[in-house]
Formats: structure tokens, C-alpha cells, sequence
């Protein structure tokens, strides 16, 4: 059996934010991928997978919590595994390469 690990983001139970997170997200899948590979089939919407009310109980999680704070237009949890990304190793480089992508996403996603 083969395992690959991926790079994620999960959702939220907010349409605006998870809307603007899921265009984030393809912003970011765009870049020219020097380093950690991000897909955006690979995000977990809310409501699948372990991502669903049951686990987060009476609380809410962090980016669910932002999501309701006035002027903020993505909120999402991003995770990277450890060791590696769909078989490419997580080090200083290629995080720090990711890192970099995230800026120019983030960059992209304003000026739209």
C-alpha cells in the first residue's frame, strides 16, 4: 500500500470565507510549484472527512472563529505534513520556497 502525504487546507462552515478560501486555494494550486506541491482537490470541505460539527463539538475551530471577524476575507487552516508532500521532503528549502509561494498568493488574491 502506498501512502502519499498531502498539503491541505480545511474548510469552514461559513459559505463567504470558505468561498474566498477556495479561491485562495486555486490562486496558490497556479503558482509554478518550485517546491511543495498544493492541490486544491486535495482541501477537505467542512462537513467531510473528520471535518465535521461532531469533532469540533460546542467550540469552533480557529479559522470558523476568524471567518465572523469584520473586514476578513479568508480564514483556513493549512496543513503540511512533516516529512513530505507527495513525496517531495518538507526541509528548510522547500518550506521556505512554499512560504514564498503563500506571499505571492496572497498578493495575487488582493490585487483581484
Amino acid at each position: 500500500m502506498v501512502v502519499l502525504l498531502v498539503l491541505y487546507m480545511l474548510g469552514i462552515d461559513n459559505a463567504r470565507a470558505s468561498g474566498n478560501s477556495a479561491r485562495f486555494s486555486s490562486i496558490l494550486e497556479s503558482l509554478p510549484s518550485r517546491c511543495l506541491p498544493d492541490q486544491a482537490a486535495d482541501n477537505l470541505p467542512f462537513g467531510q472527512g473528520f471535518n465535521t460539527p461532531q469533532k469540533l463539538g460546542d467550540g469552533k475551530s480557529m479559522p470558523d472563529w476568524a471567518a465572523d471577524l469584520p473586514g476578513l476575507e479568508v480564514a483556513a487552516t493549512l496543513e503540511i505534513p512533516y516529512a513530505d508532500v507527495t513525496g517531495i521532503a518538507v526541509t528548510p528549502d522547500s518550506a521556505r520556497a512554499f512560504g514564498r509561494n503563500l506571499a505571492r498568493a496572497i498578493q495575487r488574491y488582493l490585487r483581484k
